[in-house]
């Protein structure tokens, strides 16, 4: 929630999870430390260009020491930049990308010398919407442009539709077609990495339903038994529909 919070800017809404992490001594991370360089208490614009090496020095640490992705190291860099393209002028964008060249030029943080943020260096003019579609891009993130419910993919004909006939219609029943299935060699980057073969959907499936259905029961377990009134469930990113089983 609070990755969601930074990456869109939503300063008060930042503001108000990180003091409920401190107040029960949760450490959010030196990642999203940095982030909260460039929300939090940023009285001129020169501190916001100021706060440049104690942001870097926190995605180095990140990096060497929390992180296993680089592009979400890389992608809370671009949010700065974006901050500053939004918030400032171009005297400021400038002064920012001085620093961030010189930087590069001396190799002071690992993390700036990289491909990912090359572009910055090669095009004559930022625009936050730039910054927001690189952004997206380094995180997978898809722009949904329109839906039509008319144009709903329905499987049919298939050898997984066969197989989902002879299984019951549960958690259990659907995740039991994987066992005899899934050779595990597709299942990619903890399971972040956007799925896009059947293979890695059963890989997924296999290897990490079980801790999913954990973590869901546990939420569950604080769901009223009973409703006044009638209610809908709306299962948001479904994947594979793990949640609504499970429910």
């Amino acid at each position: 929630m609070l990755d969601i919070c930074v990456r869109f800017n939503y300063r008060a809404s930042t503001t108000r999870l990180i003091n409920i992490l401190r107040e029960n001594n949760i450490v959010p991370g030196k990642r999203l430390e940095a982030s909260l360089l460039y929300i939090e208490n940023i009285s001129s614009n020169e501190v916001l260009i100021e706060r440049f090496k104690p942001i870097c020095d926190l995605l180095n640490k990140a990096l060497e020491e929390e992180e296993d992705d680089e592009k979400r190291i890389h992608a809370t860099f671009l949010s700065y930049v974006a901050v500053v393209v939004a918030d400032t002028n171009l005297e400021y964008v400038g002064k920012l990308l001085a620093t961030f060249n010189e930087a590069r030029e001396k190799n002071v943080y690992t993390f700036l010398n990289s491909e990912e943020l090359n572009f910055l260096l090669t095009i004559p003019s930022l625009s936050y919407e730039l910054l927001e579609e690189h952004i997206d891009s380094l995180l997978q993130k898809r722009k949904v442009t329109g839906f039509d419910s008319d144009e709903l993919l329905i499987e049919e004909g298939t050898e997984y539709i066969e197989l989902l006939e002879d299984v019951s219609a549960t958690f259990d029943g659907i995740r039991s077609i994987t066992k005899s299935r899934a050779d595990g060699t597709t299942y990619m980057n903890r399971g972040v990495n956007i799925l896009d073969r059947p293979e890695q959907l059963l890989d997924y499936m296999y290897k990490v339903g079980c801790m999913h259905r954990a973590k869901l029961e546990a939420a569950f377990d604080s769901i009223e038994d009973s409703f006044e009134q009638k209610v809908r469930i709306i299962d948001w990113g479904c994947g594979q529909g793990i949640a609504s089983f499970i429910f």
